[in-house]
């Protein structure tokens, strides 16, 4: 919040390219918008269900859902489509980038709350240093985005007898391990140069 109270202004007036500004706003902007998604994810799974109204999710209904995740990745998109580097690498960039988004949610929804109640955000950072993690570690780091998603999943599936409105919110938490397991590919190709050397 305080970075786009800072440099909205200075972002918008400067020679930046404006697909770099688009970069820019697509991501940071759609860290405050999480609280509002939460908020609807909340009323749609509990407060609706629970005073008795029966909502029948239509596949419509993901549509939010998607545009939440995909918006952060549309320049990037757009950027790599002009480079022709091919269909299978684009498709396969963009489902990596939606597992990478999808897992963050539980991380921005919590940060967007804790920014909105005035309380200090703390975020992890890439570690600078190089090591191979193991598939318990690459779990362990998740930990609290797993439970996250086995909640969400038992409260779309008791509340609205279906998990399907939530499916892609929890996808990505599931596939996230395999996220920080892809890191070991480059420790071990800097292991490899190192030993040449």
């Amino acid at each position: 919040m305080k970075f786009i109270k800072t440099y909205t202004k200075r972002i918008m007036k400067s020679s930046l390219k404006w697909f770099e500004k688009l970069d820019i706003v697509l991501f940071t902007y759609s860290l405050p918008l999480t609280a509002f998604f939460g908020i609807y994810i909340i009323l749609n799974l509990i407060v609706f269900p629970l005073l008795g109204y029966s909502l029948g999710y239509s596949p419509l209904l993901l549509i939010p859902t998607v545009v939440f995740l995909i918006a952060p990745m549309v320049n990037d998109i757009i950027y790599y489509s002009k480079k022709k580097i091919g269909t299978l690498f684009l498709l396969a960039y963009s489902l990596l980038t939606f597992v990478l988004y999808g897992s963050m949610f539980y991380v921005s929804l919590e940060t967007s709350f804790k920014a909105i109640l005035g309380k200090k955000a703390y975020f992890h950072v890439t570690p600078k240093t190089s090591k191979s993690i193991t598939l318990k570690e690459a779990f362990k780091v998740n930990l609290k985005e797993f439970i996250f998603g086995v909640i969400l999943t038992l409260i779309a599936t008791l509340l609205t007898k279906n998990f399907y409105a939530v499916i892609l919110l929890v996808i990505p938490v599931v596939l996230a391990p395999i996220l920080i397991l892809m890191s070991n590919i480059n420790v071990i190709f800097m292991k490899n140069i190192q030993s040449k050397e």
